[in-house]
């Protein structure tokens, strides 16, 4: 409870809307583990109670599919070779309607990629989750601060919205990636990406990677705000 926010249950709701698993409708509440009346600690965000509706349930019993089924070697490439070639042109825009029927039902509106305070952004913060309405408060105290601070977050991982990254980061000196995520022997999932999508596109920064928040424990505005100080230093 303490770290749950809005937009945590808003993407486990919105998960199953993407799947076509469940269609929200209705002025009624969802109960359960995850939401029931939830208790929001950063007061950024409003959280809302709605009714789901299940819709082709993977659990339905009485009408049994298969999912995931096993080819192989004659036609496996080929297959993955398609679902591939989907998860990169088809798949952005889908979650682009499901974020659209999403905020017709709540008023919350989502985007792949979601931006503070990046149009003169010298440093930015590139962090999922939770830690991103942290961040955003972090940044008003480095803009007082005389920082150019900003603050991006990829809400959709996979596919990974490679481009729309580098053109956010265009103009940004140096970047810092949180990662709440420790894969032994390699640098954070997200460092690798934005490092990635940064020389893909030709793009210049210093990129600092930090692991954060294991077990749950709390990441701070004061957690953040040293980030913060640390790329102003990077950034001269």
């Amino acid at each position: 409870e303490r770290n749950m926010h809005p937009s945590h249950t808003d993407f486990i709701v919105f998960s199953f809307t993407f799947s076509k698993l469940v269609r929200a409708k209705g002025e009624t509440k969802i109960k359960g583990a995850f939401i029931n009346k939830s208790k929001v600690i950063h007061k950024r965000q409003q959280s809302k109670e709605y009714d789901y509706k299940e819709k082709d349930s993977l659990l339905d019993l009485t009408k049994p599919v298969t999912h995931g089924v096993q080819t192989e070697e004659n036609w496996h490439f080929e297959h993955k070779a398609r679902q591939h070639n989907d998860m990169m042109t088809i798949v952005p825009g889908k979650i682009d309607e499901a974020f659209s029927d999403f905020e017709k039902l709540t008023g919350r509106k989502y985007n792949k990629v979601e931006c503070y305070d990046m149009e003169d952004a010298d440093v930015a913060v590139v962090a999922m989750g939770s830690n991103y309405e942290t961040a955003k408060i972090a940044a008003d105290e480095a803009r007082k601060a005389g920082i150019k601070a900003g603050v991006v977050c990829p809400r959709s991982f996979r596919p990974f919205p490679i481009k729309e990254m580098a053109d956010i980061l265009k103009n940004v000196k140096a970047i810092a990636t949180l990662d709440r995520n420790c894969p032994m022997g390699a640098l954070g999932a997200l460092h690798n990406e934005i490092a990635s999508a940064i020389n893909a596109f030709g793009k210049n920064a210093i990129i600092t990677g930090y692991i954060y928040g294991l077990g749950g424990r709390d990441t701070t505005v004061e957690h953040n705000l040293d980030v913060f100080k640390d790329l102003a230093m990077n950034a001269e």
